[in-house]
């Protein structure tokens, strides 16, 4: 879908597909067996003013002034056995959430919301698809710009 923006706002005649019976790829909803299955993206990376994919999902017309991010508390929450595991937008919150139900977990779980914070700093690449980079490339990703 990207691709045939760009390509139109370039100039040229596009005709863009869906492989699907309804338009939308990752933004469609449909009722089954009276349920709502609901597909539409829940996580959009590169929102923060700045990055290049904010640039880009601006460019596309995903994102503009017009259209409201909504940021939820959290991201994910699971029960098992009455016990509830949650990895909230606060990391701290979430690392002793994960302490209290395995403290003999710590220095597992204190690498994990390590990595976490790494994986914030890291830029999503617009200009070169993955396997066309080469080890430079990589390493670039971790590094903010």
């Amino acid at each position: 879908m990207t691709a045939g923006v760009l390509l139109q706002k370039a100039g040229f005649k596009t005709e863009i597909y869906e492989k699907n019976a309804l338009p939308g790829g990752q933004c469609t909803g449909w009722k089954r067996e009276g349920y709502f299955i609901d597909n539409c993206i829940h996580w959009l990376t590169g929102t923060r003013p700045g990055s290049a994919l904010h640039e880009l999902w601006k460019e596309i017309g995903a994102l503009g002034d017009d259209v409201e991010l909504y940021e939820k508390e959290m991201f994910f929450s699971s029960k098992l056995d009455g016990q509830t595991l949650t990895f909230w937008r606060d990391k701290e919150r979430t690392r002793k959430e994960m302490l209290e139900l395995s403290p003999e977990d710590e220095e597992e779980i204190n690498k994990l919301m390590k990595y976490v914070s790494m994986a914030e700093t890291m830029t999503v690449p617009v200009d070169k698809p993955f396997d066309a980079m080469n080890l430079i490339d990589f390493m670039k990703l971790g590094m903010e710009q």
